[in-house]
């Protein structure tokens, strides 16, 4: 089974059980972020500048159990190409999405799911270690 199908896999199993606890987002002004573990997701203004749209839903790099932050929903998906004007410019940028009129969720196996129904425009960033100055991973 490769990783695709394993997200897939726990993403419905978790669903079928209901065991993961899930924050309802029904106001997310543009500046404010939300966390989930090692992500950062700020909504920003719908003209925030995007990168090529990517066929991908998994918002964090990597194949550990703790880079599975995976999108579900109305959302699409680009290469992110600027940090919000707010945030420190060492930060480590992530993707940008759009979340479109159905609305969208986070999951992860390990964190609770933010189910973001505000359509818009947001970005990912990472938490750094301020030691290291490099993306932490959870």
């Amino acid at each position: 089974m490769n990783a695709i199908e394993t997200i897939k896999e726990l993403t419905e199993k978790a669903k079928i059980l209901n065991k993961q606890e899930k924050r309802i987002i029904k106001s997310f002004p543009i500046g404010k972020a939300i966390r989930q573990g090692d992500l950062y997701i700020h909504r920003v203004s719908d003209n925030h500048p995007i990168g090529e749209m990517l066929d991908i839903r998994q918002i964090a790099e990597g194949t550990s159990l703790g880079a599975r932050h995976i999108l579900v929903g109305d959302v699409k998906v680009y290469k992110g190409v600027k940090l919000p004007d707010y945030v420190n410019k060492l930060w480590p940028l992530g993707y940008t999405f759009d979340v479109g009129n159905e609305g969208a969720t986070v999951t992860h196996p390990e964190h609770a799911w933010d189910c973001i129904e505000v359509k818009g425009r947001y970005v990912v960033t990472h938490q750094m270690d301020t030691l290291t100055m490099r993306r932490v991973s959870d």
